[in-house]
């Protein structure tokens, strides 16, 4: 298991067509386990946090995150990760939803 804090930047769309951009500070909790010889992760994932700057007169939202992803280590406190999950957004009395798909890297302490 493990935690992590997150800083992110979201644009949302709403089908109402109001258009928000907003950053996030993000709490992480992560639950998975190693393949053989350490080489790639396995995770599922929830998180939730707070915005800010919403922009159009909405200076905060509320999201919640969950899904789940692959680490693949490149070194021993180094991975690639590939993540996928569902994002809900609660914007301007609006509920937003839909996929969340992250690719990047990590580095472990």
């Amino acid at each position: 298991m493990g935690g992590h804090i997150i800083g992110r930047g979201d644009s949302i769309n709403t089908e109402a067509k109001n258009n928000y951009g907003a950053g996030s500070i993000i709490g992480k909790l992560s639950y998975g386990g190693y393949l053989p010889n350490d080489f790639m992760r396995g995770y599922t994932f929830f998180e939730g946090g707070v915005g800010f700057g919403g922009g159009n007169g909405t200076p905060a939202l509320n999201l919640i995150l969950g899904g789940g992803g692959v680490d693949f280590f490149f070194h021993k406190k180094g991975s690639i990760y590939i993540e996928a999950g569902y994002l809900q957004h609660f914007i301007n009395k609006e509920s937003v939803g839909g996929l969340s798909i992250g690719i990047g890297t990590r580095g472990y302490f």
